[in-house]
């Protein structure tokens, strides 16, 4: 059966969507590191309120301990920290973010190794992919201060994913 050769525009335009972002960070890198740690702050906070608000709901449903309380608590605070004093936290975020990309990049690799199994097409390229992000991650370990350039580098390789998978999204298709 052949199929029809078709793109996968919403995966090519958010592929270079990542490329145009990466050239900012590299451009902008002391507003990219502020940037990045306000939204995070707002996560934290965001995620703080709503686990005490589920708290407050579902405690005695879900008989859940004051220790997701404290736990919502604590993301609050962490939160308001990173709101009110930016520059200041923005020193631990490459390790936290060095973290995610490490355990993006495993979780890619595993991923692209079972497509393969599966026989998915280009699955190489999935796993060089997640090879960069756990490079990446650990150079935020090494050295924090190259924040933007690694950010940069893990935007690229993400964004040439996306515009790889979406080119080929016809052929992949079974």
């Amino acid at each position: 059966m052949q199929t029809e050769k078709k793109h996968d525009w919403g995966t090519i335009v958010a592929g270079v969507l990542l490329v145009v972002c990466a050239f900012v960070c590299l451009l902008m890198p002391g507003v990219t590191l502020v940037t990045i740690t306000m939204i995070a702050g707002a996560g934290f906070l965001v995620s703080g309120i709503m686990d005490a608000i589920e708290y407050a709901r579902f405690r005695k449903q879900l008989m859940l301990s004051g220790w997701v309380l404290a736990y919502a608590i604590l993301d609050i605070l962490i939160g308001a920290m990173f709101l009110l004093h930016p520059l200041a936290f923005s020193v631990v975020l490459p390790w936290l973010i060095g973290g995610f990309f490490v355990a993006f990049g495993v979780f890619e690799i595993v991923m692209a190794v079972r497509g393969r199994s599966a026989g998915m097409p280009m699955w190489g390229w999935a796993v060089f992919s997640g090879v960069v992000g756990v490079i990446c991650g650990i150079m935020f370990f090494l050295n924090p201060a190259m924040l933007s350039i690694f950010i940069a580098l893990f935007m690229v390789m993400r964004g040439a994913t996306l515009l790889v998978f979406g080119w080929n999204a016809g052929r992949m298709l079974i």
